[in-house]
């Protein structure tokens, strides 16, 4: 996986805030990369809680994950499907 642009913890602060208001779900990016220097697969799922320092992300799998918000790299809003579009 590539490494996406690294995002200011402001921005980062933003962007969870902005898919929490709106219940999106979002993709995020962690600063750790592999010993081939290429970056982790990213952690996407609904928000199940947020503060300063934690995210936990409820993801598809049922698993909830808890990322350290100092570890975010790049953090994105998934788009969402609309129901009249699934088949």
């Amino acid at each position: 996986y590539y490494i996406k642009p690294t995002m200011s913890a402001e921005a980062i602060t933003r962007t969870i805030e902005g898919a929490l208001l709106h219940t999106k779900r979002i993709s995020v990016q962690l600063n750790e990369v592999d010993q081939e220097g290429h970056a982790f697969e990213d952690i996407s799922g609904s928000i199940a809680c947020y503060d300063t320092q934690s995210l936990f992300i409820f993801q598809e799998n049922g698993e909830i994950s808890k990322i350290q918000t100092d570890m975010i790299n790049h953090v994105s809003i998934l788009n969402s499907h609309k129901w009249s579009a699934i088949q």
